[in-house]
C-alpha cells in the first residue's frame, strides 16, 4: 500500500527528530513510562517539565508551518492536497483532459486547421474555469510568446500540445498567467497557466482548451468515450495498442 501524504509524514518525522536532538541537548529524563504527546510532561523529571513543553511546542511549531508551506506549495502549482499523487497508477497510454469543462466535437472548431485535426489527434473542452493543468507527466518543452499554448513532452518522447482559445495569439499575453517555466517536471493536475476566461470572451474569441498530440498519425490516438461534461484530469485520448485497433 503507498502512503499518499507521504511528504506531511516526512515533514512530521523530520520535526521529531529535531526536537528530540533538543531533548538530549537538555539533558530532559523521563523518570517512568507515561503518556506521550502533550501529557508526556507527567513523566518527566522535576524540574524539566519547561524544557520538555518547549521541545514540544517546537515539534509542532515545526510540523504546522512544514505542512502549511507544501500545502500553499501544491494550492499554487493547482494539485489536490489529498494525495501526493502516489497512490493512482501511472498511466502513459493515455491523455488527461487540461480542463474542467464541456467536449466540444472537435470539427465545429472555428479555426479550419484545428477543425480538421491537422496537428495531430485532437481534444476540445469549453473550461468552466480558468487554471489549466498539464494533460500529462513530463517536461514542459515549450511556452508561447502569448502564453496561450504550452508543449508538454512525455518520457516516452510524446509531444503534446495544450492550446487555450481559438486565435488567442492575438492577445499578446493579456488574461494569461503562465505557471511554469520551460524544463518544469509536470504530471497531471500541475497547472500550466491560470486564464482569464472574462478577458478572452470579452475580445469575441473561443477560450475552449485544445490537447493535441503533435508527434502522432491520427490513427495512433483514439478518442476516450464518455460524458460530455468532463473533470480536469479525465482520459480524452488513448493510444492505440494493437495493429487491429490502428
Amino acid at each position: 500500500m503507498t502512503l499518499r501524504l507521504r511528504v506531511p509524514f516526512a515533514i512530521a518525522v523530520g520535526a521529531t527528530a529535531v526536537s528530540a536532538t533538543l531533548l538530549a541537548a537538555f539533558r530532559v529524563e523521563a523518570v517512568t513510562l507515561g503518556a506521550a504527546g502533550v501529557f508526556g510532561f507527567l513523566s518527566i523529571a522535576p524540574g524539566q517539565v519547561g524544557p520538555f513543553l518547549l521541545c514540544l511546542g517546537v515539534s509542532i511549531a515545526l510540523s504546522f508551518i512544514g505542512t502549511l508551506s507544501w500545502a500553499r506549495w501544491r494550492r499554487r502549482r493547482g494539485r489536490p492536497l489529498d494525495g501526493d499523487g502516489g497512490a493512482e497508477p501511472r498511466d502513459d497510454s493515455v491523455v488527461r483532459s487540461p480542463v474542467s469543462g464541456t467536449r466540444v466535437e472537435v470539427s465545429t472548431l472555428g479555426d479550419p486547421a484545428f477543425a480538421g485535426s491537422a496537428l495531430g489527434p485532437t481534444s476540445a473542452v469549453a473550461p468552466a474555469s480558468g487554471l489549466v493543468s498539464s494533460p500529462a507527466e513530463g517536461t514542459v518543452s515549450a511556452i508561447a510568446a502569448a502564453s496561450h499554448a504550452y508543449g508538454v513532452t512525455t518520457d516516452d518522447g510524446t509531444e503534446l500540445l495544450v492550446h487555450v482559445g481559438i486565435d488567442t495569439v492575438r492577445l499578446g499575453g493579456r488574461g494569461f498567467r503562465p505557471l511554469v517555466r520551460v524544463g518544469d517536471r509536470v504530471s497531471p493536475g500541475d497547472a500550466l497557466v491560470h486564464v482569464d476566461l472574462a478577458a478572452v470572451t470579452a475580445a469575441g474569441l473561443d477560450p475552449v482548451v485544445l490537447t493535441i498530440v503533435t508527434n502522432a498519425d491520427e490513427r495512433a490516438f483514439s478518442a476516450v468515450d464518455g460524458s460530455v461534461d468532463v473533470t480536469a484530469g479525465t482520459p480524452v485520448l488513448r493510444r492505440k495498442t494493437s495493429a487491429n485497433e490502428i
